[in-house]
């Protein structure tokens, strides 16, 4: 059965869909398209799965050409920096809290 001749008996028994032989037609058709839509949208999924996940690996596996520069996770000064920086803020805020600052009422 060639694809013109299919559409042509669906057609036709759309037409007189109330007779039993053209409804259990359809009913097959029907039937037949869901079950090929079902595995071609699951083929779909797993094919896409398996196409990201190969695609995660090799994005995670280290690269041969590509030297791997370790850098430490911790520069000392830097760190040493933000220590002394903070005590100063901390020191400060001290000052600040011990003396407040007196602010004229603009309003007299």
């Amino acid at each position: 059965m060639n694809y013109p001749d299919l559409f042509l008996n669906v057609r036709e028994a759309y037409a007189s869909r109330t007779e039993p032989e053209a409804a259990r037609f359809l009913a097959l058709s029907l039937w037949r398209m869901i079950i090929v839509l079902a595995i071609v949208s699951i083929g779909g999924s797993i094919l896409w799965g398996m196409w990201s996940l190969f695609s995660t690996l090799a994005a995670l596996e280290p690269s041969a050409t590509v030297p791997r520069i370790v850098k430490p996770p911790i520069d000392r000064s830097a760190l040493v920096q933000t220590v002394s920086g903070l005590s100063q803020r901390g020191e400060r805020f001290q000052k600040l809290k011990d003396t407040p600052v007196t602010i004229s009422d603009p309003s007299n």
